[in-house]
C-alpha cells in the first residue's frame, strides 16, 4: 500500500511539472476534454510554496515591501535573522566578527529602521562595537538582530515605504517579524528538528547548533500549542588590523626620500609654511587579535484559541538570551607621539600623502581588553480577533516587552617609550610595519593605567492596540486604529582608573605583574603581503587589579575614588508616552483591462 502511494504521488507531482512546462499543450488538451469532466487541483506546498507565499504577500501589498517566509529563511545555513534579510533588495546588513548584526533600510543607518515583532516594538540592549574599537554604543535604540536565530521566525515583513497602519519611527522603513503559531500549519501535530556541529579552523575550536519545534492541537482542533527552540555555541577570531583617518602633520626634522633633502615648502589647506614639510599621514596603527565566545538560546511558544470563525485568540511569549565572552589582545603603534620633530625620513605621493615615514618616537602600547556581555529580551503578548459579521472585523492586542544588556570590561595598557618605527605602503595598501624594539622583552613595558567599565542598559515597553477594519460591498475597506506605548529606557555606566597616568604607582614595570605572549598562532596568517609584529607581551588583567587596586589600595588617593563616581561615570533614565490613531481607506478597480489598488490614510 506503502509502495503504491509512493508511486501515485511521483506520478503527481510529474505530471504537475509537465503541465508547468506546458501550458500550450496543457490548454489544447482542456478544450477537446468533456465540460462535465472533474477538474483536479495540485496545491504546491514546500519551497515552491512558500516562495509563491512570498511572491503573493508582494503582490498583494499597497506599498513597497518584500517579505521571507519560513522556507526562504530556513533553506540557507544563515547564522541569524540579519543574513537572511540581507537577500532583500534595498537590504543591507552591518557585519560583527563575520555574523549580521544590524539591518538598515534605502541606504539610511540602522538607528532608522523599526523592528517589530507580531506589530509589536522589538527591544535589545544598544550595539556592539568593532573589533579595536574604544567607544561602545550601548546607548542606542538599534535592535541587535545576531540575538535573534532565524530558525524561529516564520515570516519577515519589510516594508519599504511608509503608510498609515504601521508603527511610527522608521524613517529607513519597517520590519516586521512574524513568529510560528500553531495554525499557520492548519493545527496539524509537527515535530522536528536539527544538529549542526561546527568547527573554526583559525579559532581553533568546534561548536554546535541545534533547533526544534513542536506544534500540536486540541480540543476538535479549536486550541492549539507551539514550542520552537533554537541555539548555539561556538567561538570565533577575528584577526584586525586598524588604520584610522589620515590627518595633517607638519615634520620639522625629516629628509624627503624622493630628493635626499631636508622636506621643506609646506602649503597644504591649514598650513602654509616654506620653513617645514607636511603630508596627510594615517592615524596611529592598531592591531590586535579577538577571541570570542558565543553562548546563544533562543525561545518562542505560542497558545491560539480558536472556538468558532468569530473569535482568534493568541498567546506569545518570546525569550531571547545571548551571552558573549571575548579577549581584545591589541598593540597600538602610537607612532604620532612627537612626530613634528621625531619623523627622520618621509615620502609623499603626488597627492601628498604619506606612504612612507620612519619616527624615533613612537610610544606602543599593549593593551589587553576582555569583557562579558549578557543581552537579554523577552515578550508577552495577548491578541483577540474578533469577526462579528463578514464586514467587520476587530482586533485587541496587549503586549510587555523587555531588553537588558550587561556589560563588564576591564582595561589594561603598557607601553613602551621612544621607539624607532617605520610605516610603508609604496609596494601596496597593505602597509608594512617594522617596530625596531625588543617586543618580548618585558623590562621595557611601563604600566599606564588600568580602568574597569561597567555598562547597564534597560528598556522597557508596554503596548496597547485596537484595530478595526470595515468591508464594503464594492471592494473597499475603511481601517481605523489607536494605539498607547509606555517605554522607559535606563542606563548607566560605572568606571573608575587608577596608574602612573593618574600618579598612582609610577615606574612600575611589566615584570612585577604576569604576563604572557598573545596567545593565538599565526596571527595574519591568511592575509598575503602582511609584514607586521605577530608577538608581543601582555599584562594579565586579574593580576594587575589583583596587584594594585586589591593589594595596593592604600596608595591610591582616596578623593580619587569620589572624582570616578562623578568624573567617569554616566547615567540616564528617558520615559517616552505615545499616543497615536489613524484612518486608511484601501481601494482597489481596473482602468480598461488595467487592475489597479491603493490606500489612502492619516496617522497622527
Amino acid at each position: 500500500m506503502n509502495f503504491c502511494y509512493r508511486i501515485a504521488r511521483r506520478a503527481t507531482l510529474f505530471a504537475a511539472a509537465f503541465a508547468l512546462a506546458l501550458p500550450g499543450t496543457q490548454a489544447v488538451f482542456a478544450e477537446g476534454e468533456d465540460d462535465e469532466e472533474l477538474i483536479e487541483e495540485v496545491v504546491v506546498t514546500g519551497i515552491r510554496g512558500s516562495l509563491r507565499q512570498s511572491l503573493d504577500m508582494k503582490r498583494d501589498a499597497d506599498n513597497v515591501m518584500d517579505a521571507l517566509v519560513a522556507e526562504d529563511i530556513g533553506k540557507f545555513p544563515d547564522q541569524n535573522l540579519a543574513e537572511s534579510l540581507q537577500r532583500v533588495s534595498g537590504v543591507a546588513i552591518d557585519r560583527m566578527r563575520g555574523e549580521g548584526a544590524q539591518v538598515s533600510i534605502r541606504g539610511l543607518g540602522p538607528q532608522f529602521t523599526r523592528v517589530q515583532v507580531n506589530g509589536r516594538g522589538a527591544l535589545s540592549g544598544g550595539t556592539q562595537a568593532f573589533a579595536g574599537n574604544i567607544g561602545d554604543h550601548s546607548q542606542q535604540r538599534t535592535f541587535r538582530f545576531e540575538s535573534m536565530q532565524a530558525e524561529l521566525v516564520q515570516a519577515v515583513e519589510v516594508y519599504k515605504s511608509a503608510q498609515a497602519n504601521l508603527m511610527e519611527g522608521g524613517m529607513g522603513g519597517t520590519l516586521n517579524i512574524r513568529t510560528r503559531r500553531p495554525f499557520d500549519n492548519g493545527g496539524r501535530r509537527i515535530m522536528a528538528g536539527n544538529v549542526f556541529m561546527t568547527d573554526d579552523d583559525l579559532a581553533d575550536d568546534n561548536g554546535y547548533r541545534f533547533a526544534g519545534v513542536y506544534s500540536d492541537s486540541f480540543a476538535d482542533n479549536t486550541l492549539g500549542f507551539l514550542v520552537s527552540v533554537a541555539g548555539d555555541d561556538r567561538t570565533t577570531r577575528e584577526d584586525w588590523f586598524n588604520i584610522p583617518d589620515y590627518d595633517l602633520k607638519v615634520f620639522n626634522n625629516a629628509i624627503n626620500l624622493a630628493t635626499g633633502e631636508l622636506l621643506r615648502g609646506c602649503n597644504l589647506p591649514g598650513i602654509a609654511n616654506p620653513n617645514v614639510g607636511c603630508g596627510y599621514a594615517p592615524g596611529n596603527v592598531r592591531q590586535g587579535v579577538l577571541v570570542e565566545d558565543i553562548e546563544r538560546i533562543n525561545a518562542s511558544a505560542a497558545l491560539q484559541w480558536r472556538p468558532n470563525e468569530q473569535w482568534d485568540v493568541t498567546v506569545d511569549i518570546l525569550y531571547s538570551q545571548m551571552d558573549r565572552d571575548f579577549d581584545d589582545f591589541q598593540a597600538s603603534w602610537r607612532y604620532q607621539a612627537g612626530l613634528a620633530n621625531g619623523a627622520r625620513e618621509v615620502m609623499l605621493d603626488e597627492n601628498q600623502v604619506v606612504t612612507y615615514i620612519r619616527t624615533e618616537t613612537a610610544r606602543p602600547s599593549a593593551w589587553q581588553r576582555p569583557a562579558t556581555e549578557d543581552i537579554v529580551t523577552d515578550q508577552f503578548a495577548v491578541n483577540a480577533k474578533f469577526t462579528p459579521t463578514e464586514k467587520w472585523t476587530l482586533n485587541f492586542d496587549i503586549s510587555h516587552s523587555t531588553g537588558t544588556r550587561d556589560r563588564f570590561r576591564p582595561d589594561t595598557y603598557y607601553d613602551i617609550p621612544a621607539v624607532p618605527f617605520t610605516y610603508d605602503i609604496r609596494d601596496g595598501y597593505i602597509p608594512k610595519i617594522t617596530v625596531e624594539e625588543h617586543l618580548l622583552d618585558p623590562n621595557v613595558y611601563d604600566f599606564m593605567f588600568y580602568r574597569d567599565g561597567l555598562d547597564l542598559s534597560e528598556d522597557e515597553e508596554t503596548q496597547y492596540r485596537f484595530d478595526a477594519t470595515y468591508h464594503f460591498d464594492d471592494g473597499t475597506a475603511f481601517h481605523a486604529g489607536l494605539s498607547f506605548r509606555d517605554r522607559e529606557r535606563f542606563w548607566k555606566r560605572r568606571s573608575f582608573a587608577f596608574g602612573p597616568r593618574y600618579g598612582d604607582f609610577p615606574g612600575e614595570k611589566l615584570t612585577d605583574v604576569n604576563h604572557y605572549n598573545v596567545p593565538v598562532d599565526g596571527l595574519f596568517s591568511g592575509i598575503s603581503g602582511a609584514a607586521w609584529p605577530t608577538d608581543w607581551l601582555l599584562p594579565d588583567h586579574d593580576d594587575v587589579r589583583a596587584t594594585y587596586l586589591v593589594g595596593r589600595r592604600d596608595e591610591i588617593n582616596p578623593r580619587r575614588f569620589v572624582a570616578a563616581n562623578t568624573a567617569s561615570s554616566q547615567a540616564f533614565n528617558i520615559t517616552e508616552d505615545t499616543l497615536a490613531a489613524y484612518f486608511m481607506i484601501e481601494m482597489s478597480g481596473t482602468i480598461g483591462d488595467f487592475p489597479w489598488s491603493g490606500t489612502v490614510g492619516a496617522r497622527w
